[in-house]
């Protein structure tokens, strides 16, 4: 069986080395290209190019999927393909039907079954039917329940055990497919294994289950483990913890369903940097809506409740911007003194702004370019030394300001639609303020960003290895403190559990007009966490453990003395 994630072919491309692998896997070499209402007049010329000695653009749809001739038509042909478009027009045409009846024929007789985009969604045992919306990711994480998630588990199903999902980064669809997971184990009391396939990318399955990785990109692949939990209430965010992950580019083979290594080539070794921070207090909003910030459950409000009453510091490259205004308006209102600090090189020497930073209890920061970072992180500069030495403080980082306050973060997300296809991202330093992660905040917030934002951070992830890696979307935010972290607001907070990870690896193909190599990464194990509003996860210790969620409130508070204070824990 071949799956692809979609995306289109060409000659001499991605596409020749899994598209001929089908071509090799069918007895005669004789391949039908499927679909349920137009043909493709590139196709059959392709597959001809790759070795097909006959191939065939056919429809069919309901008025002829239950017709003998059809029947008759697809047994003369031993490779078989199903092009992209609707999962659901394809279940709701064929199933039950003589077309799907002679399909499992030639695949039971030792042919080759493909499928790209929705034609490989259906060839895996369980299928994202689709059949009453297409599950947009942002939805699926902030309500589940209601994000129109159904399923089809009777109709072809080659490839046992698992859901095959496609387009997977390109689409931001990590955070559907751990829903669908959770759903389904909710409903059925099951698990199967998630298979995300990147556009441009294939996963060739042979007889014996082996699969071989092909193209572009990276295959991932979501396991449940024995201390895997998760929440699936109504109206609630996806709840998710301990789903094991694992990454594969081209050359890599696993066992299905499990996704075992069988091999994997071009590793290298994986050193978890360990997290750290002594901050009081960091905030880390995920959006770049003021109302997001501003609202009643907003980070502003999270972070006016942990702090006192004395004058914040809003450290800012763009003074006049009208967020700026917003946010003194509103500390004005909580009768909260601030001021403003201007990131500029004019700034770096200046013994007054030094003497604020050692003087604030509090800082904000929020519309900060990536340019003007050296002014906080110039260690010999008065400025920047006086930064660096705000241990103990609040720190609310607003937007991509979040990014920032990892030792490394990703920069260029925004210089092309296409910048993690054609190699465009970098990595970059960062203010350090919390060491051993890496923080993408406003996952979902532009579809013409969309990509970037969710391969930079497995890649990120793969050039600076952190321990924890996390996604931030708009209406999220979460606080660390204490050495946990705790999530808020409407959207679930993503966590990279990367302590376990051992092994990396970077695709080596370069797009038509790329300047680098395709930017997503392998990660050979790590753990996925989705963190619903209020719930907390463990930050400490060098090695993962359970972090099984508990929403129960607890009963009683107590006040405990600590001498002396504060403490050193």
């Amino acid at each position: 069986v071949l799956l692809v994630g979609g995306g289109s072919e060409n000659y001499s491309d991605w596409s020749d080395i899994p598209y001929g692998w089908l071509v090799n896997h069918s007895p005669n070499k004789k391949i039908l290209i499927l679909h349920y209402s137009t043909v493709s007049t590139f196709l059959p010329d392709y597959f001809k190019s790759l070795g097909a000695v006959q191939a065939v653009s056919t429809i069919i749809s309901s008025a002829n999927a239950n017709d003998s001739a059809t029947y008759k038509m697809i047994l003369d042909y031993d490779g078989i393909f199903l092009r992209g478009g609707d999962q659901w027009e394809y279940v709701k045409q064929w199933r039950g039907t003589l077309t799907e009846d002679a399909i499992k024929k030639v695949f039971q007789r030792g042919g080759a079954v493909g499928g790209t985009s929705a034609g490989a969604m259906v060839l895996s045992k369980f299928i994202a039917d689709a059949g009453t919306t297409s599950v947009d990711p942002r939805t699926a994480m902030r309500n589940p329940l209601a994000a129109g998630i159904t399923f089809t588990d009777d109709f072809l199903g080659f490839v046992p055990g698992i859901l095959c999902d496609t387009h997977f980064y390109e689409r931001g669809r990590l955070a559907r497919l751990l829903s669908m997971q959770a759903v389904y184990q909710k409903i059925n009391g099951t698990w199967f294994t998630g298979v995300g396939i990147d556009d441009a990318t294939a996963l060739g399955v042979s007889s014996d289950g082996s699969a071989e990785v092909f193209g572009s990109g990276v295959v991932s692949f979501l396991l449940p483990g024995p201390k895997t939990s998760t929440s699936v209430l109504i109206g609630s965010p996806l709840g998710i913890a301990d789903m094991i992950i694992r990454q594969f580019t081209k050359g890599s083979v696993v066992q299905l369903p499990a996704g075992t290594i069988i091999s994997s080539p071009n590793v290298t070794e994986y050193h978890p940097l360990p997290f750290f921070s002594r901050q009081k207090n960091i905030v880390l909003d995920g959006s770049s809506a003021t109302a997001d910030w501003i609202g009643g459950s907003g980070s502003l409000n999270t972070f006016l409740r942990r702090i006192g009453n004395d004058t914040i510091e809003i450290l800012t490259s763009a003074p006049t911007n009208l967020q700026i205004t917003d946010i003194r308006n509103y500390l004005t209102q909580h009768d909260v003194p601030s001021s403003i600090t201007v990131i500029s090189p004019a700034q770096r020497q200046s013994f007054e702004r030094a003497s604020v930073f050692a003087a604030r209890a509090s800082f904000i920061l929020a519309n900060i370019s990536p340019d003007s970072l050296s002014f906080l992180t110039d260690s010999t500069s008065l400025t920047g030394s006086a930064f660096r030495n705000i241990l103990g403080k609040d720190l609310l980082f607003l937007g991509d300001a979040s990014s920032f306050a990892g030792n490394s973060f990703v920069n260029k997300l925004e210089v092309t639609t296409t910048a993690a296809y054609r190699g465009r991202l970098t990595v970059e330093n960062g203010l350090g303020i919390v060491k051993g992660m890496m923080i993408i905040p406003r996952l979902y917030e532009s579809d013409s960003y969309l990509e970037n934002r969710a391969c930079a951070l497995p890649w990120g992830i793969g050039k600076a290895q952190p321990s924890f890696g996390m996604y931030l979307d708009n209406g999220s935010h979460c606080i660390i403190a204490n050495g946990n972290v705790t999530a808020f607001g409407t959207s679930s907070v993503l966590l990279f559990d990367l302590r376990s990870t051992s092994a990396t690896a970077f695709p080596a193909y370069i797009a038509s007009g790329g300047i680098g190599p395709r930017q997503n990464a392998v990660l050979n194990i790590a753990v996925m966490n989705a963190l619903p509003d209020s719930t907390s996860f463990s930050l400490s210790g060098t090695t993962k453990g359970n972090n099984e969620m508990n929403y129960k409130s607890p009963n009683s508070f107590h006040l405990l003395n600590i001498y002396p204070n504060p403490f050193n824990p």
